[in-house]
């Protein structure tokens, strides 16, 4: 009984719960909103990077803590931006970065001026001059997670020194040692910290973005990307990724869409030049054997060395899909809603599929696939890295399959033609067999028709009246009276059949005949040997 009423009493409160808002009044008969209509928003849009550092309380005292026109002091703070700067997704950060030209003003600026400009986003483009290894203090540990960065010295188009702090470089910069090359290339989305000594400035990023001079590197792709690829760094003699870095991860995201966006903004006429010079550069092993067309065997020869080269394929597509992209950021940042994946197989290997992911397809190519699909392509390509897909085998079970995986331009026809078209087999094939099946109708039509005419011919010749003469000639309705005069009487004995040794008029005359022939034929006989006597 008691849990029953509890029981109950649970169920009546829940009840109550839910139906308290729509059911309660007021004393004035008007609704009690228990809940408002509209949450006030508990924190504005951010418009620009100076809101994000207003939400940690950046206030004036710590900008007046940076002291311009000097060197970098122990006291300024920067792992702190750091630590903060990395938290921002690049699709909120980009759209507030401004254009480096915009440092130059900062040369005749008061320090009143300078203080409301600093910590600002600028995106940079210069040129690496000097690299160096800085330990963080112990505390930055523990606090920001961060043991040790980087300065890095990078000047500008303009001439102007950038001393730019990084907590991560390219994995290749790291081999450079105490010396480092000239014309690297290098990118960066930076704040601003302080006026260094003379035209220098102090700034500061969480990466550094490395252009080399190759044909995605002047298509501001970023190759220091390639390392996210990796989850660890591959070894000196290594050949080919490990297969836990062979999966389309959120780790890769960023290289895939920035390497897919850096293809789509090489013109046609760019990747013609690159597609000639490639023809005449390039060694001869990295070619089809007899054509000028790349070669596919680096793919699966050593495809850690292949990241970001350039291939021109040549090759049949026997399936394109097209896949939507929903992210915001991917869209607004690099335009990209869709692309198109080319399962390709070339010459060289007949039986490997590749994959080619291509923002656009020609007017005269459109999504398909099937047994009947086919296309025979070019297309220009760039190799991002061996991935792994679900796949089934023999049985019909789920395997991993590996398949190079290469992201390129809009593909052309290199054959006259469009792919493969069913319907017009369709329509030879339904003709033929309808032409095929009247023809086999006719001639059993006219079989039949000659039967029946046969049957008809000699049926008339062995039951129809000669010419002239009618029925009521031949006497068929003359029907004779019966014969009613022997009736009751004993019924005649049937004769017994005669053997054939009785004699019969017919069988005596036989007889004589054969006594006459051979009468005749002795006296033939005699005549001859009388004859020869003579």
């Amino acid at each position: 009984m008691k849990n029953r009423v509890r029981l109950f009493l649970v169920l009546s409160f829940c009840l109550f719960l839910g139906f308290a808002p729509f059911v309660a009044r007021g004393e004035g008969g008007g609704e009690v909103e228990f809940f408002p209509q509209e949450l006030p928003n508990p924190q504005p849009p951010l418009e620009s990077i100076q809101d994000y550092w207003d939400i940690f309380n950046v206030s004036n005292s710590v900008r007046e803590s940076y002291l311009d026109g000097a060197a970098w002091l122990p006291g300024e703070d920067l792992l702190f931006f750091q630590y903060r700067l990395a938290q921002i997704d690049l699709g909120v950060l980009e759209p507030w970065r401004r254009p480096q030209s915009d440092l130059d003003a900062f040369d005749n600026f008061s320090a009143f001026e300078l203080n409301r400009q600093r910590f600002d986003l600028f995106h940079l483009r210069g040129t690496l001059k000097n690299m160096t290894k800085l330990r963080a203090p112990e505390e930055a540990l523990e606090r920001y997670g961060v043991s040790e960065y980087f300065l890095c010295d990078v000047e500008l188009a303009s001439g102007r020194t950038i001393h730019l702090f990084c907590s991560q470089i390219p994995r290749h910069f790291l081999k450079f040692g105490k010396q480092t090359p000239e014309g690297i290339q290098v990118g960066a989305n930076a704040i601003f910290l302080k006026k260094g000594e003379g035209n220098s400035f102090y700034m500061l990023t969480t990466r550094l973005a490395w252009y080399p001079d190759s044909e995605l590197g002047n298509a501001e792709f970023d190759y220091g990307l390639l390392d996210d690829l990796d989850r660890e760094e591959p070894e000196e003699d290594a050949k080919s990724p490990r297969r836990r870095d062979m999966r389309l991860t959120m780790r890769n995201r960023e290289c895939f869409y920035q390497m897919m966006a850096a293809a789509a903004r090489i013109s046609s006429d760019e990747y013609e030049e690159i597609i000639q010079k490639n023809r005449e550069n390039a060694p001869k092993e990295r070619f089809e054997p007899e054509t000028s067309f790349s070669s596919v065997r680096p793919f699966f020869s050593n495809p850690l060395a292949e990241r970001g080269n350039f291939f021109h394929l040549h090759g049949l597509a026997r399936r394109i899909t097209m896949v939507r992209v929903d992210d915001e950021d991917i869209q607004n940042r690099f335009g990209i809603t869709h692309y198109y994946e080319i399962w390709m197989y070339c010459d060289e290997a007949p039986q490997q599929p590749i994959a080619i992911l291509t923002t656009s397809l020609p007017p005269e190519l459109s999504p398909g696939g099937g047994s009947g699909f086919y296309a025979d392509i070019s297309v220009p390509v760039f190799f991002f890295n061996t991935w792994t897909y679900k796949g089934r085998d023999e049985k019909g079970e789920t395997i991993s399959r590996y398949a190079p995986l290469l992201i390129g331009s809009c593909p052309k026809l290199t054959q006259p033609g469009e792919p493969f078209d069913w319907f017009w087999f369709n329509v030879i094939s339904i003709t033929l067999f309808s032409s095929i099946m009247a023809i086999c109708t006719v001639f059993y039509c006219y079989s039949t028709h000659k039967d029946e005419f046969f049957r008809r011919r000699e049926h008339d010749r062995r039951f129809s009246l000669p010419n002239g003469q009618s029925l009521n000639e031949v006497g068929w309705d003359v029907v004779a009276e019966p014969d009613f005069t022997n009736w009751g009487a004993e019924p005649e004995p049937e004769p017994e059949p005669k053997s054939e040794d009785s004699p019969t008029s017919e069988n005596v005359e036989e007889k004589k005949n054969s006594k006459n022939s051979d009468k005749s034929n002795k006296s033939k006989k005699k005549n001859k040997s009388k004859s020869k006597k003579r």
